[in-house]
């Protein structure tokens, strides 16, 4: 289906988990994760404020797919870079 602007405003929420699912990202409710996306409003490692709903990342296991935290784009970051080892603790 190209790209219709129209429809991504209309159906934001579509296009979003669509995303997550070629991500790799399994859930057995979508609509609960997208609906804890949009409320969660700090990040669960560093406590964050979001400032922006694109500073928001989800983090989830790469081998089965589950869901783990929703996180700022520098923690989502580090933890997959296995920078910090405060981070680390929470894998």
């Amino acid at each position: 289906m190209p790209y219709d602007k129209e429809y991504y405003e209309n159906n934001k929420d579509k296009a979003k988990i669509k995303r997550w699912i070629q991500q790799g990202i399994i859930d057995s409710d979508f609509d609960l994760l997208y609906q804890a996306v949009e409320l969660e409003t700090n990040c669960y490692i560093c406590g964050k404020f979001f400032t922006k709903k694109y500073d928001k990342c989800i983090d989830h296991d790469h081998e089965t797919g589950e869901v783990r935290y929703i996180l700022c784009k520098n923690c989502n970051g580090n933890l997959l870079r296995g920078k910090d080892k405060k981070i680390n603790q929470f894998i």
